[in-house]
């Protein structure tokens, strides 16, 4: 007996049925349009996978506020405007029987004004922002992320919009 055969059984995760055990793990394309919204490449991209036999689909990280954003080319999921094109692709994935779950997201204090919002600071030096050879952002030297007896004003001026966006009315 094939020791394979089981992965294209029938299975369940709860109550949520899957007509196989392929499960695809969240991956960043960043194939979202600027803004956050699906893009029809991403729409694409998933629905192939879904078309391929993937039973359940992990949506890739997905900012749950644009603050939070790793990359301006993250997929959103904080704004009401974003509905339409993630309805596009759950049914894109649906049409071929697979089931859409999201991983959410929010960058915390990593995040920058270029990756949440696809700003850069004025005056800033070339450099600013790019990565190190040890994978550091460069840019948490300038950006007010930086340790020492001044950290509490910068943390609070750049957390408070965030945490703001939490709150009910």
């Amino acid at each position: 007996m094939n020791s394979l055969t089981r992965l294209f059984e029938p299975g369940s995760i709860g109550t949520m049925e899957l007509g196989s055990r392929i499960i695809m793990a969240p991956m960043g394309t960043l194939f979202a349009n600027e803004d956050g919204s699906v893009s029809e490449r991403l729409c694409r991209y998933y629905e192939e996978r879904a078309k391929g036999g993937v039973a359940l689909i992990i949506v890739e990280v997905t900012a749950v506020a644009r603050g939070g954003k790793a990359h301006p080319r993250e997929l959103g999921i904080y704004e009401d405007e974003f509905i339409p094109g993630l309805r596009r692709l759950v049914d894109s994935v649906h049409r071929y029987g697979a089931s859409v779950a999201i991983q959410l997201h929010h960058t915390g204090r990593q995040t920058t004004a270029e990756a949440a919002c696809g700003l850069r600071d004025g005056g800033a030096s070339s450099k600013q922002g790019q990565r190190s050879h040890a994978g550091q952002d460069d840019r948490s030297r300038s950006s007010g992320w930086r340790h020492g007896r001044n950290d509490k004003k910068a943390i609070l001026g750049q957390a408070t919009p965030i945490l703001d966006s939490y709150r009910g009315p």
